[in-house]
């Protein structure tokens, strides 16, 4: 699962002293620390760049998850109505669309078979 540490934000010197509060949810909601691979219908935005900066690093992959109860209504609390999981499926094909530009897809094993030296498989 790719997990990267979101933009600086302002809210950054607050988040250590109001972690467990309501303030600090409300903190991590609107400007969260780490930006996860993963859509929750809000931060398509946050993914796009989350991209940008694998390739300018220069990562050789980036790992996607998406719960399969979540592509339907209701099936997660973040995708409730109809509307919501339309509104997911435009997120997926514009984040797929720019993904595939610069990366090809592959699932874990045949990721590890290209890029694990022969002689360690081997072992």
């Amino acid at each position: 699962m790719t997990v990267v540490p979101s933009q600086p934000s302002a809210m950054d010197w607050v988040r250590p002293r109001q972690a467990t509060s309501l303030a600090g949810r409300v903190i991590n909601r609107l400007a969260p620390a780490n930006t996860w691979l993963q859509p929750n219908g809000r931060n398509l935005g946050r993914l796009l760049r989350l991209l940008d900066g694998a390739l300018e690093r220069g990562d050789l992959y980036v790992e996607f998850t998406l719960h399969s109860s979540e592509l339907m209504p209701g099936g997660s609390p973040r995708f409730p109505t109809v509307d919501s999981i339309e509104a997911l499926y435009r997120d997926l094909n514009t984040l797929f669309a720019k993904a595939e530009r610069s990366f090809r897809r592959c699932c874990l094993t045949a990721f590890a078979d290209e890029c694990t030296p022969h002689e360690v498989r081997a072992a």
